[in-house]
């Protein structure tokens, strides 16, 4: 008989450790295919493949331990006291509120800057690159903070039945997971 306690997991852990797994497998694939000159299309399809296969493994073996997720992360997005880069008279500090004139002017050439490089650097990119890099962090997004509270909810039903773990597994994976090679598929078809 399975136990009914779970094991509460700090989503901030999955976070990183799937930050890790994704960079390394996303960079050891691509590094390998030009050294095999694959195409971008067929190295995008075996890195997502790759990573359905981790999200799989890892979802299957948390409902069968009967994992639950403990949401930290969203106390990071709620922070309300932002401290400001404003302007002195000794020079640039960092002062909370910043409601000054010179502040504002400061702020609004910073942003020019700012948009400038990012235009720039946005130049430099292909296209197809940062579709794929937006869809990596939607699904990021999704599966980290809606996606795996909602998968591990079914860990009461779960814990301990491989053949319970195995079945949700594979469905969450295929639900998560085609949209992302429907993705690419239409991206690179056009």
């Amino acid at each position: 008989m399975p136990s009914t306690r779970f094991n509460y997991l700090e989503t901030k852990w999955p976070f990183i450790i799937a930050l890790i797994v994704m960079t390394v497998t996303i960079l050891g694939v691509w590094l390998y295919g030009i050294q095999d000159d694959r195409s971008l299309y067929h190295n995008s399809l075996i890195s997502t493949t790759l990573l359905s296969g981790f999200f799989f493994l890892f979802v299957t073996i948390g409902l069968y331990d009967g994992v639950k997720l403990k949401d930290n992360l969203g106390k990071v997005l709620e922070q309300k006291n932002f401290k400001s880069f404003t302007f002195s008279p000794d020079g640039f500090d960092f002062v909370g509120g910043g409601d000054d004139i010179i502040s504002a002017i400061f702020m609004i050439i910073l942003s020019i800057v700012v948009a400038f490089i990012i235009s720039l650097i946005m130049a430099f990119l292909s296209a197809a690159l940062w579709i794929v890099f937006l869809a990596v962090m939607a699904m990021l997004y999704w599966v980290f903070f809606r996606a795996l509270r909602w998968v591990f909810k079914k860990s009461p039903v779960c814990q301990g039945k491989w053949g319970k773990s195995l079945l949700y597994s594979l469905g969450f994976t295929l639900l998560y997971s085609c949209w992302i090679y429907g993705l690419i598929i239409l991206v690179f078809t056009l």
